[in-house]
């Protein structure tokens, strides 16, 4: 199908299943998500390859073996988010701003107004209303001249 005031955008599978955004056809999952429609659940977090070897710890202590294999980890630096996401988010470890719903930006700081009247998704700031809805906060009911009728989803 196809979306647009003028239905000229190709709509998205599933409408990206609300974890992400359409552009051009194809879906922009958020992070943590994937897949064509963005359905699929992609954990994400540091994964950290160690190679182990054996070897002898000079000044060990005869209550422990010196040649056993011994690994430490030490948490990486967590980084910050610009303006702390601004109380409308949260920040990931790789300091990026997971934004509530309504908010986005690098610091969240932009505002979809009336949250897209859940109508729509907000991208960067601004509604992309679903297919059938358009204006500022997705509540003006449109249909596509063209490309479908209003009873199509």
């Amino acid at each position: 199908g196809f979306v647009g005031v003028t239905c000229d955008l190709l709509r998205c599978p599933d409408d990206c299943s609300g974890s992400g955004y359409c552009f051009e056809g194809v879906c922009r999952c958020s992070t943590g998500f994937g897949g064509e429609n963005c359905a699929l659940v992609a954990p994400t977090g540091q994964k950290f390859s160690l190679k182990l070897r054996r070897g002898t710890s000079l000044k060990v202590p005869k209550s422990l073996q010196g040649e056993v294999e011994i690994a430490t980890l030490r948490s990486a630096a967590v980084r910050a988010c610009p303006q702390d996401c601004s109380g409308r988010g949260a920040c990931s470890s790789e300091g990026v701003c997971d934004c509530m719903a309504g908010y986005a930006g690098s610091a969240c700081e932009s505002f979809c107004p009336n949250e897209c009247s859940h109508q729509g998704d907000c991208i960067e700031g601004a509604c992309l209303c679903f297919a059938g809805f358009m204006g500022e906060d997705c509540t003006v009911v449109s249909c596509c001249s063209g490309h479908g009728s209003c009873q199509d989803p």
